[in-house]
């Protein structure tokens, strides 16, 4: 073999190589685009309710809604009509409503929107809280909340309205960002 033969048959391999390469890397684009563009439920329940139980069996939570979708780009929850009763801690006992929630895929972050209500159970050492809002994100693993949004929380003492919102539940302690009207009776 020649040596413009072999430097023929080296650039037509080295072409081969290339055109096979990009084939894979627009097949994976496409793949990518595809994913993106129709991030289709892998499931779904429709009216249901769903239990959760600690390791002793205790109830942790209940969750009832009108349907619940698991997307697998991310893996997240979204849940319409979203009604929840917490139970997993006797002090605090509190319900939450909206209208949609979205969980991330591991269930530490829940951004709930529309009509969001919050009711905290008047209890021995604590009184009742109802928060009211259209959107609130909590982080279930630090006991956080937070809101940008117009909130009222309303106690039997209490009526406050404000633009925006720290809550951190496990140390009793509630930020308001702006706007803060209220009404305290002794």
């Amino acid at each position: 073999m020649t040596l413009d033969r072999t430097i023929a048959l080296f650039f037509v391999a080295i072409i081969a190589l290339a055109v096979w390469w990009l084939e894979d890397v627009v097949q994976k684009s496409q793949d990518e685009i595809l994913l993106k563009k129709h991030n289709r439920p892998d499931f779904y329940m429709q009216d249901f309710t769903m239990h959760s139980f600690d390791k002793k069996g205790n109830s942790n939570y209940r969750v009832n809604g009108r349907s619940m979708v698991r997307y697998p780009k991310d893996g997240s929850l979204e849940i319409t009509e979203l009604d929840m009763i917490s139970s997993a801690n006797p002090d605090r006992p509190a319900s939450i409503k909206a209208k949609t929630a979205r969980l991330t895929e591991e269930g530490s972050k829940v951004l709930l929107t529309g009509d969001v209500r919050v009711n905290r159970k008047k209890t021995a050492v604590q009184d009742s809280l109802q928060i009211l809002t259209e959107k609130l994100l909590l982080d279930i693993e630090s006991d956080y909340a937070e809101t940008d949004q117009p909130i009222t929380l309303i106690s039997s003492k209490h009526h406050i309205k404000a633009v925006g919102m720290h809550a951190w539940m496990k140390h009793h302690k509630i930020r308001l960002l702006s706007n803060v009207r209220g009404k305290h009776e002794p």
